[in-house]
């Protein structure tokens, strides 16, 4: 007896390697464009961290910059001594964060543990200027991503105006 197939619904070898080689190229391109997206969220963010946090630090040290009346220590280096209205101000880099301080109070944090600041070049962040009687700090840092290690460098002289 011989049987006849009049319907056929099974799939074949050929349709099947063509079905899993199309499955294939989309999924390959749907994980090349969710990579893609994520890699341009992790950049978007690291630049939007970089850019605030230099902004901020830039600033707070401009103000008080501005408003001191004496810039003492040593120059170039890491931390800088004004005194504004009398008391005592320090500015200090320490473990890739910059710190905040006013007289004996405690040291605040200015930038937030996501970023690194430091120096560029290997240099010094600040160094004191003068020009006769008239003195400026220079500032010179560069702010890291820690996640994707996306950096800028910032550079700006302030006027030590005072009073």
């Amino acid at each position: 007896m011989k049987l006849k197939f009049k319907n056929r619904t099974a799939v074949t070898l050929i349709e099947l390697l063509i079905y899993l080689t199309i499955t294939t190229i989309v999924l390959v391109v749907m994980i090349d464009l969710v990579t893609r997206i994520a890699q341009n969220r992790s950049a978007s963010i690291g630049q939007t961290q970089v850019t605030q946090n230099a902004r901020f630090l830039n600033d707070r040290l401009e103000v008080s910059i501005q408003s001191a009346s004496v810039a003492s220590g040593v120059y170039p280096s890491n931390t800088l001594n004004l005194t504004v209205d009398g008391s005592s101000v320090t500015f200090s880099l320490s473990n890739g964060q910059m710190f905040y301080q006013e007289g004996a109070g405690p040291a605040n944090p200015l930038t937030e543990s996501s970023v690194k600041i430091e120096p560029i070049d290997n240099g010094q962040i600040f160094e004191k200027i003068t020009n006769g009687t008239a003195a400026s700090i220079q500032i010179k840092f560069k702010v890291v991503f820690s996640q994707n290690n996306f950096s800028r460098d910032f550079q700006t002289t302030v006027l030590l105006r005072g009073i």
